[in-house]
């Protein structure tokens, strides 16, 4: 510590070496006199100020423990698929950064490119969901103190990219018309009958097919479901399937059924009692009341319908999902408000709902003038 005199009074100054950098700093406080009262008090006060801005060590703080501790502490909080999406983004990011990279050495400029890079070579959806866990990871850390600050990610955006014609067009391709809708099910009744009616379903109902499988004759009343959970898959050969809670608080609702839905869920739940009563499977013994089930009585396998819906000629690239898609264009051709479409199908942000929403308008608007050149 040293003194140096000011128009105010004294000044004592001492030096220590910032963790962040290895450079040397200097921290000062002023005192009325230089006695030794004083001294020792500027002493005290210096050394309090060094311990303050020493006290982060996180050179030694990987930047993927700080992912990793985000992931652990997600443990438990969040269903398994979540977990696999932080465990996945986890893996892509070392693409990018070598595997000792110091959390303190990642500039805003070297982070913005990998987002940047992870936009182009994927989607802007991915890179939302990469930052979304970097994110939460630095803020994590900041309040543990681990690192200093979190500032490099509020530096930091994921940019959207021009969609070219070819992007729109490719919207289009997540719903089925009315024709082709009644074409794809023709040939999946060809291979599948039980399929082709689940298909069905989802196209009548916007269901997600793991709300569809998680399904129960205790959810239907007679004229609505109630959409309550999730199935999920196995990750581990010889595990089973289990409901799982919902994709979000949105995803809990009670969904009207018409004539023809009702129909396909009853010829399930009769099956399935004719089998409970003849012929009753492990499934039945342990009292399971699945309505969409498999022949052996469990929960219908989203491979086996997917395996089913690969071989069908398409000119549209074929998944469960398309059904719930072309269900949202159905409403929208049939002029139903976006608002009351989004509560049907479980949607709290309008982003997928109004995509299809509005091709489907735009459809119906191109209809709509050449009815009126019909008119001349």
């Amino acid at each position: 510590m040293w003194m140096e005199k000011t128009k105010t009074g004294y000044a004592f100054r001492e030096t220590y070496t910032d963790p962040l950098t290895g450079k040397r700093r200097k921290v000062s406080v002023t005192m009325p006199s230089k006695s030794n009262t004083a001294k020792k008090a500027a002493s005290e006060r210096l050394q309090l100020m060094i311990q303050e801005k020493t006290k982060y060590q996180g050179t030694d703080m990987l930047f993927f423990d700080v992912i990793q501790a985000y992931i652990d502490s997600r443990q438990g909080f969040v269903k398994e698929s979540t977990m696999l999406g932080y465990e996945m983004v986890w893996k892509r990011l070392h693409d990018y950064f070598p595997a000792d990279t110091k959390a303190d050495r990642v500039t805003p400029a070297y982070l913005q490119d990998v987002l940047d890079k992870l936009v182009q070579r994927f989607s802007y959806a991915y890179g939302k969901k990469v930052y979304t866990v970097l994110k939460s990871s630095c803020l994590l850390a900041e309040r543990l103190r681990q690192v200093e600050s979190a500032d490099v990610i509020r530096r930091v955006t994921v940019p959207k990219v021009k969609q070219s014609v070819q992007a729109v067009e490719q919207e289009r391709e997540k719903f089925l018309s009315k024709q082709e809708l009644h074409d794809v099910l023709a040939q999946i009744r060809a291979e599948s009958p039980a399929v082709a009616l689940i298909c069905e379903f989802q196209s009548r109902t916007g269901l997600r097919f793991g709300e569809l499988a998680a399904l129960r004759d205790e959810d239907y009343d007679g004229k609505e479901i109630y959409v309550n959970a999730t199935l999920v898959w196995p990750r581990k050969k010889g595990d089973r399937p289990y409901r799982g809670d919902p994709k979000n608080i949105y995803s809990i609702r009670h969904v009207k059924l018409d004539k023809r839905a009702r129909e396909i869920l009853e010829h399930f739940q009769l099956r399935n009692k004719r089998r409970r009563l003849w012929e009753p499977t492990r499934h039945d013994k342990e009292g399971e009341t699945y309505i969409f089930t498999t022949t052996e009585g469990g929960p219908v396998d989203l491979a086996y319908v997917n395996r089913t819906l690969r071989k069908i000629k398409c000119n549209k690239h074929l998944s469960t999902h398309i059904f719930r898609h072309t269900h949202i264009s159905l409403l929208a051709e049939a002029g139903v408000p976006l608002k009351a479409i989004m509560q049907r199908v479980g949607h709290n942000e309008p982003t997928t709902t109004l995509a299809v929403y509005t091709h489907v308008t735009e459809s119906m608007e191109d209809e709509a003038v050449e009815a009126l050149e019909k008119i001349h």
